[in-house]
């Protein structure tokens, strides 16, 4: 009985897998105050959200941040906002991370242990990204680097294009 169970637990894990086209999912994570908030709370902009999972122990993640930010900066002001969240488990490390880096960003730690935000998210491995468009829509899951620039500079040159 123990196995059948681990199998439907499984299968049921796999239906619960975000795709492309479907609707963000609302989580609540930890912002570094301590406060707790939900994903719909933190965003403001309506154009494009990037969901930047990372941690401080990661190092393919803190070989990318740099263009993270980079990416933060060339398109905050045309309505890209980024929410990092961060699997770390030691707060100090993770804040000294974002100070490091600069990342002027909301930040969560993904701290809520009976749901984690990476479940939620399908981000079993980091860095991982969901990118979201203005209408909570996921466009995009798991870009990187040369991909995730070119993705959303395509976006926005679309974006306004149509407006």
């Amino acid at each position: 009985i123990a196995e059948m169970m681990k199998g439907i637990k499984a299968t049921a894990s796999n239906m619960n897998q975000i795709k492309v086209g479907d609707k963000y999912i609302d989580v609540e994570g930890e912002l570094l105050s301590g406060e707790k908030i939900t994903l719909s709370e933190a965003i403001f902009s309506k154009k494009l959200i990037l969901l930047d999972f990372w941690a401080s122990w990661c190092i393919p993640c803190l070989k990318e941040m740099p263009e993270i930010v980079d990416l933060h900066n060339k398109y905050k002001d045309g309505g890209l906002q980024i929410v990092g969240i961060s699997l770390d488990r030691n707060r100090d490390k993770w804040k000294d991370a974002v100070d490091s880096f600069g990342m002027q960003w909301i930040q969560f730690i993904d701290s809520n242990l009976s749901n984690p935000i990476s479940t939620v998210y399908d981000a079993s491995a980091i860095p991982h990204t969901v990118l979201i468009d203005e209408n909570g829509t996921i466009i995009a899951l798991g870009l990187r680097g040369e991909k995730l620039k070119k993705k959303i500079e395509e976006y926005f040159s679309l974006y306004t294009s149509k407006n």
